[in-house]
């Protein structure tokens, strides 16, 4: 397996967009249980983006039902 040139501290996200699997497999649990964390948070966040986005297009929806009636 080909040894990774440099890993940040902390690791990021960020920094896992721009490896290869074979990168995450050097990392020890510890590191990973850390990326899946944050990645938990990231998606957490991230759906909750997309519920405020969904209610913004649901209430613009009925408020040009309610104009049309």
């Amino acid at each position: 397996m080909k040894k990774i040139d440099a890993i940040p501290t902390p690791i990021t996200l960020d920094w896992v967009r721009k490896v290869s699997i074979q990168s995450l497999m050097q990392l020890n649990q510890e590191q990973l249980a850390s990326l899946q964390l944050q990645a938990e948070d990231e998606l957490f966040r991230a759906q909750l983006t997309k519920d405020w986005v969904d209610g913004a297009v649901r209430f613009k929806l009925w408020e040009a039902k309610e104009k049309h009636n």
